[in-house]
Parts: C-alpha cells; sequence; structure tokens
C-alpha cells in the first residue's frame, strides 16, 4: 500500500533483473536494476496504467533504408519506426478485433520479418500490405523494427502515409535511383553504412501522401 517494495538476490554483475508488475492483463517492466550492493538502487519505478481501446498512437519518425539491387535483383529494405502514445492509458485491442496500431508498406514487397526493437517480433505481423502490432502499447515512444524485400526489376517505389510523420529520413545506395517527393531535401553528405555509401533525403510527409522512389533504367519484369 505504500508503493515501497523490496527484494534480495545474489549479486552478479554479468546478470541482468527486472521487475515486472501485471495489471488488467497487462504486463509493465521496469529499468534493469542495478546490482552494485554498495549502491543499492533506491529510485526504481514500476508504471501501470489503466487500459483504453480508443487511446491514440501517432506515428512519429519512420527511417527507411534502400539497398541496392542483390545478385537476383531484388532489393532489401530496413525501416526503423517510432511510434508514442501520449496518452495517460495504455492502448489495447477493441472489440473489433486484435490491431492496436498499423502503417502500410509496399503491397509488392516480400520476405517481412520484424527485428529487435522496444516490442516482441511475436507482436508485429504483416496482413497484407499493411503491418499491424497486435501487442498491448503503454504510454511513451516506442521503436519498431522490420525488413522486406522488394522484388528484381521494380522501377518504382510507392511507401504509403496514411497518417501524418514529421520525421522521415530515407537512405538510398542506388545512385541512380530519383525521389519523387517535394517535402524530402536532400542532405549535403552521405551516410556509411557496413562501409557502404547511401545519399539520404529528410522532412516530412503528409497524411495521404505517396513516397516515391524511381528507379531508372529498371523494365519491370512483370510477376517474378
Amino acid at each position: 500500500r505504500s508503493g515501497r517494495f523490496s527484494f534480495d538476490f545474489p549479486t552478479d554483475t554479468s546478470a541482468l533483473h527486472l521487475l515486472t508488475a501485471r495489471l488488467a492483463g497487462v504486463q509493465y517492466f521496469s529499468e534493469p536494476v542495478g546490482t552494485n550492493p554498495s549502491r543499492p538502487d533506491t529510485s526504481l519505478v514500476i508504471a501501470v496504467y489503466d487500459t483504453s481501446s480508443t487511446a491514440s498512437v501517432s506515428l512519429d519518425a519512420r527511417h527507411i533504408v534502400v539497398s541496392a539491387p542483390g545478385e537476383d535483383g531484388s532489393r532489401n529494405v530496413v525501416e526503423l519506426i517510432s511510434i508514442a502514445n501520449r496518452e495517460a492509458a495504455t492502448r489495447v485491442p477493441g472489440d473489433n478485433g486484435a490491431v492496436v496500431w498499423w502503417l502500410r508498406i509496399p503491397e509488392n514487397a516480400f520476405g517481412f520479418a520484424a527485428g529487435e526493437g522496444d516490442l516482441s517480433a511475436g507482436a508485429i505481423e504483416r496482413h497484407g500490405d499493411s503491418v499491424v502490432v497486435i501487442a498491448p502499447i503503454a504510454p511513451g515512444e516506442r521503436q519498431l523494427a522490420m525488413e522486406y524485400l522488394l522484388p528484381p526489376g521494380i522501377a518504382r517505389l510507392a511507401i504509403p502515409f496514411d497518417e501524418r510523420s514529421a520525421l522521415v529520413n530515407l537512405l538510398l545506395e542506388d545512385e541512380r535511383a530519383r525521389v519523387a517527393v517535394p517535402s524530402l531535401e536532400p542532405a549535403d553528405s552521405t551516410a556509411l553504412i557496413q562501409g557502404r555509401e547511401f545519399r539520404r533525403w529528410s522532412g516530412s510527409m503528409a497524411a495521404g501522401s505517396v513516397l516515391t522512389v524511381e528507379f531508372p533504367g529498371i523494365r519491370p519484369s512483370g510477376r517474378w
């Protein structure tokens, strides 16, 4: 009732200790607990929240990295997405299904896989041309990571934005690629990722807009 607690455990600097609490079926986790016995961790907080099926979750930023074609002609795309729940309740699924938040990816993408982020890979699924989050989203910011491939012979990449994103970073390895979006400005310098050079565009995308990239010299190969 006082909001205080204590646990005794063997000191082991190689161990990682987390505390959890459950409320309304949602599990909440603390930050890692300090393991220095001379400096006990007395400021640890585990915050839990009421739940809501209408709490708003917004898209804050979308970072998109598009590689040059591989040996089979396909292109690898990696996305890091920042979303935020700025309300005072955890967003949970409503009565109409298990989807908590979603966004669209190119409809011809294949080989989708969720990466390491603030939500487990099992909480992120692909449904057609959409990526959906099926896990509760507590108040605060969360990062999602995902990866997919574009088929060989693709001459145009189109990524729809159904909601506004205040920050979009687009990195392209293919020197021939052209970005057909006025709201994205090219950067003066390039970025190095694992020793490979990428050109960068930054800006914002309005709701209902489409991020379009043209790959000149590529002939559409039809169904692959």
